[in-house]
Parts: structure tokens; C-alpha cells; sequence
């Protein structure tokens, strides 16, 4: 192919008119259409139209024809950031749903998003070195990918000692309404223990001890606060991304997951791959957290 059929088949297949290339290039719309029809381009030119276009200059010009494929990467980060701010989530979750589509061993795979579902519907990949869920309804679109290592995830999450205390500091609907009311206020706001206890309904001494968890876990931060007569403590919410994900996730579960429009299953073994513990000193118990109860006998 010449450089004009290549030109012409690399800018198509970025969505770009003439028009929108020559704006990208500074250039007139007439130029690439000279280009497009048999001439050349400023050699000074060729980085730039190579960027846009995502591609190598030797494939613009067919030097190598297995440097013609286009720069993946490079084409949907431009896209991206082509896409107004308030479009961009829509996008990430097409491209993703038809990333998710490759995965079955069908030539016909699911590629383009599906419109207008009225059950809850997920997208779910579970293989031995990946595992992917999507929610795909218009009233909350999500998408979680995980690479499985090669020794399996266990590694990673084998201390639970912590996490328990998470879960154990969750296990309590205040503790998770509290957070609702943190994460819907305005950024970097601080708060007194007694604001957030007459904004939250939940009583003084049980809410100083859910913050005081939250705290220590990182999920709310404290300032002292010294004035001319006193000194005070406010508090801040970090706005933890894992943890608004693990409530959204925590929701998905609890609605029971039915119905897939994209599921690929071909794993041969669990994601956590534990290593036989068959000779090992027995996994330690983990103290359970039970003063919540206390605090509602009390109240």
C-alpha cells in the first residue's frame, strides 16, 4: 500500500475525519487530502502524524508490514482523552465489555455493549490467571479485573488479622451509614465528633468508638484544632476508593448474583491457591470485636 492508502486506512481507523487530522497536525483539511490522493508530507511532519495516528513512521510508509499494526495502547489513551469528561465512563466500560468478549473461545464474541437490560445483569471472567466482574446496568456500571500470580493470591491477603478488624468495624450498620454520610459531603471537610454524632443519629459514645476504629484502620483522619481558650479535635474522611468499591461489591453479593450476559468460566483451580498446611502449625484464631453489642445493651 502507498503512504496515502495507509495514511487513509490509520486515520479511519482512529474515528478522525480530515479535517479533525489537520486540526491535530496544524495543517489545512486540503493537505491531507493532497496526502491521501499521492503526495507527501514535510518530513518534519512524520513524528507528529505518527503520533497521532499511533502508528510507526515505517508503517506509514509500509517499510515493514509487521510494524503495521497500530499502537493499541497509545490509540485509546488519545481516545480517551478525546472523549468529554462526562462520556468517559460510558466509553471505559465499552471498551471493557468487549475486552471481556475476547475471552471465549467463540470468533463471534460479544463486542459491542448491550442496551436496555432489564435484569440485573454482570459480565464475569474466572480463568487460572484472571478473574473479572462487571455490573452493567445504566443505574450503576462498575468494572473489577484482577491478574491471578503465579502462586496465587494468598500471598497477598494471607493477613487477616486486619482485615477482620475491617470486616468487624463493617458489621454494623451505623459504621456503614457513617461512612454513606462522610463520602457524600464536600472534600477535605473536617467535623467535630459531636456534629457528625447530631448529623448521623448515632449515639455519642458508640460513634467515638467507630471513628476512633476508622482511624486507626486510616479511614478517617484527625486534626487538633487550638484557639485562643481551648483545644478541639475534627475529623476528616479520606474517601477510600477500596473501601467504596468493597461496599458496592458487598451489595452485589447480597443481591445474588443471576444473571450473566458475558460469562467465561474455564479455571482449573481457586484463585487463592493456598499452600498445603497439612505439616504447619494450625492457622491462629482471631479475636472477634463484640463491643458493639455492648454499646446497644447499654443504649
Amino acid at each position: 500500500m502507498s503512504f496515502g492508502e495507509n495514511l487513509t486506512k490509520f486515520r479511519k481507523r482512529c474515528g478522525l475525519t480530515q479535517q479533525q487530522l489537520a486540526n491535530k497536525l496544524n495543517v489545512t483539511p486540503q493537505a491531507v487530502s493532497k496526502w491521501e490522493k499521492g503526495s507527501y508530507p514535510d518530513s518534519e511532519l512524520l513524528p507528529s502524524i505518527s503520533g497521532v495516528l499511533g502508528v510507526s513512521i515505517d508503517s506509514l510508509f509500509d517499510v515493514d508490514e509487521g510494524c503495521s499494526e497500530i499502537d493499541i495502547e497509545l490509540i485509546i489513551n488519545k481516545i480517551i482523552r478525546q472523549t468529554p469528561e462526562n462520556e468517559r465512563a460510558d466509553l471505559i466500560m465499552r471498551i471493557m465489555y468487549s475486552a471481556m468478549g475476547a475471552f471465549t473461545e467463540y470468533k463471534k464474541s460479544k463486542m459491542h455493549y448491550p442496551e436496555n437490560l432489564e435484569l440485573e445483569t454482570y459480565g464475569e471472567i474466572k480463568t487460572d490467571f484472571e478473574m473479572s466482574l462487571a455490573r452493567l446496568n445504566e443505574d450503576l456500571k462498575y468494572f473489577c479485573f484482577v491478574k491471578i500470580p503465579e502462586n496465587g493470591l494468598y500471598p497477598y491477603v494471607e493477613n487477616t488479622e486486619l482485615m477482620a478488624t475491617i470486616f468487624e468495624t463493617l458489621a454494623d450498620t451505623d459504621a456503614i451509614n457513617l461512612i454513606y454520610y462522610l463520602g457524600s459531603g464536600r472534600r477535605n471537610r473536617l467535623q467535630s465528633i459531636e456534629y457528625l454524632a447530631k448529623n448521623t443519629g448515632i449515639p455519642l459514645k458508640k460513634l467515638k468508638h467507630i471513628v476512633d476504629r476508622l482511624d486507626r484502620l486510616g479511614i478517617m483522619w484527625r486534626v487538633a484544632v487550638d484557639d485562643s481558650e481551648q483545644s478541639s479535635i475534627v475529623y476528616g474522611y479520606n474517601n477510600s476508593t477500596a473501601l467504596t468499591f468493597m461496599l458496592i461489591l458487598a451489595q452485589s453479593i447480597s443481591r445474588f448474583i443471576r444473571y450473566f450476559d458475558c460469562n467465561i468460566d474455564t479455571w482449573q483451580y481457586g484463585a487463592f491457591r493456598m499452600p498445603d498446611t497439612s505439616n504447619n502449625k494450625p492457622v491462629p484464631e482471631v479475636s472477634l470485636w463484640h463491643e458493639e453489642n455492648n454499646f446497644q445493651e447499654e443504649n
